[in-house]
């Protein structure tokens, strides 16, 4: 009985033991062990993502954005009034239209050039703006026109920003006697002058006729295609495809030219003063491409006019020859002198614009005071002088000067109190106008005054001494008079 109870119990100890045993929890280690299967799946999972990684194409870059395309800036409008002023542009430009050698282009410009007939017709266009076809965002144009419609463009604020040239015969009086400004201004009543209300040659009559001493209020204007202009005894003469006295000239009726002041009627480049501002770079490139314009003009100016001649609606080349004949296209130095950048010279777009302007009003052309600055904006021209590596003051040789004919007369009245400095600057300005004039002084019973006021003029307007000088005593009952002599 023993024996089986012991084996019993001794069983019943080890299935307890063997139970525990079963139902204790493995070590963490183990437990987290994976089987042998479970490891090979994983590695094989690995190769398999690796392989995978490799063999994968390489993503593209994301797309680079699209440049920005920029509209090309509007074209520059450019009217001049007359072809015989557009010479330069049109080489330049190849056309009216930019052409496959245009220079404007290769400089980053687009121009297209116009020409207007009358004064009304270019002021329309500059009124328009250079936004519409048929608008001027520039006018090339005399000045004397200019200022003659300065009071009609106001609102505009239109500015002077460069010279393209000069008037050389192209404008002149015509009168029935030669002696006609060798005498005294003491004419009494109405003097009547056939001439045209802002056109160059009657500004340049005006001109002659103050200087003699003559009261230019009491001068009539009469139109040159009225019947009693052919009996007018003065005539202002322009020779312009548009004018219509070309065809009515006498040479030997003509008493003064501008090719006998050819620094007296420039030609200048006019924009709103808005436009010049905001655009001064294109501007100066316009200015130095127009430079460039006039030196081929003038390497072969009968090839220049047949291309001109070629152009729509343009005259015949024999035509355009002789009006480009007179005019005389500015150079850089013209352009920085008349600015007033150069020099000391009498002579600059300052006095030129307020003694037109004088002019003007009192003939009734114009009916408000001058601006008390002309509209002028030098920075332009400065932009081109320095762009062009030349500074401010440029030398340049005086122009050769042989007085034989005695054209023109300045009398100060007997009764007057001799003002020296208005005889200097006198002397100045007529020395720079009449640029290849001889200037005579004298003085009344005073020849220690006359050499003092021409020294003076000398020095300060940097005058040549060879041709201003004390003239011969004087005759009459003058206090003072100044002689004008051209070659």
């Amino acid at each position: 009985m023993f024996r089986p109870l012991g084996f019993s119990i001794v069983t019943g100890l080890a299935t307890a033991l063997l139970a525990m045993l079963v139902a204790r929890p493995l070590p963490e280690a183990q437990a987290e062990a994976p089987n042998e299967h479970e490891a090979v799946d994983e590695t094989e999972s690995e190769s398999a993502a690796e392989t995978e990684i490799a063999t994968a194409p390489e993503p593209e870059p994301p797309p680079e954005p699209e440049p920005v395309v920029i509209e090309p800036r509007r074209p520059l409008r450019v009217t001049a009034l007359g072809w015989e002023l557009l010479g330069p542009g049109v080489i330049a430009n190849d056309g009216l239209l930019p052409g496959e050698a245009s220079d404007f282009r290769r400089a980053g410009l687009a121009v297209e050039l116009a020409v207007a007939h009358t004064p009304e017709q270019l002021a329309a266009q500059l009124a328009r703006g250079g936004g519409v076809s048929e608008g001027a965002d520039v006018a090339l144009v005399p000045l004397p026109t200019f200022v003659a419609s300065y009071e009609q463009l106001r609102a505009l604020a239109p500015e002077v920003f460069f010279v393209i040239g000069w008037s050389h015969g192209r404008d002149a009086l015509a009168a029935d006697h030669a002696d006609v400004l060798l005498e005294t201004g003491g004419r009494s009543g109405t003097i009547q002058l056939a001439g045209t209300p802002g056109q160059p040659a009657t500004m340049l009559s005006l001109f002659a006729l103050d200087e003699i001493g003559v009261d230019v209020g009491r001068v009539e204007l009469i139109s040159p295609l009225a019947e009693q202009a052919r009996r007018a005894p003065l005539r202002a003469v322009e020779r312009s495809l548009q004018s219509p006295t070309i065809a009515s000239i006498d040479a030997r009726e003509l008493v003064l030219t501008s090719a006998d002041a050819p620094r007296l009627i420039p030609m200048v480049a006019v924009a709103p003063a808005g436009f010049v501002r905001s655009n001064t770079d294109e501007l100066a490139r316009f200015a130095r491409v127009w430079l460039t314009g006039v030196e081929r003009l003038r390497a072969d100016v009968p090839d220049a006019a047949r291309r001109i001649a070629a152009q729509e609606r343009a005259p015949e080349a024999v035509a355009l020859l002789e009006m480009m004949g007179y005019v005389s296209f500015a150079d850089l130095a013209d352009a920085v002198s008349l600015a007033g950048l150069s020099g000391r010279g009498a002579v600059s777009l300052e006095v030129l614009f307020q003694r037109s302007w004088s002019l003007w009003r009192e003939v009734g052309v114009l009916s408000t005071a001058a601006p008390e600055h002309a509209p002028l904006d030098n920075s332009v021209v400065a932009r081109v002088a320095l762009g062009e590596g030349a500074p401010l003051v440029l030398a340049r040789s005086a122009p050769t000067r042989a007085g034989e004919r005695l054209i023109l007369v300045h009398r100060l009245a007997a009764d007057r109190t001799i003002d020296e400095q208005a005889l200097i600057d006198e002397i100045g300005f007529l020395a720079g106008s009449f640029a290849r004039a001889e200037i005579e002084l004298s003085v009344r019973e005073d020849k220690r005054a006359s050499r003092r006021i021409v020294a003076e003029a000398i020095d300060r307007y940097d005058l040549d001494p060879d041709h201003v000088r004390v003239g011969a005593r004087i005759r009459g009952r003058e206090a003072a008079c100044v002689r004008v002599l051209v070659p």
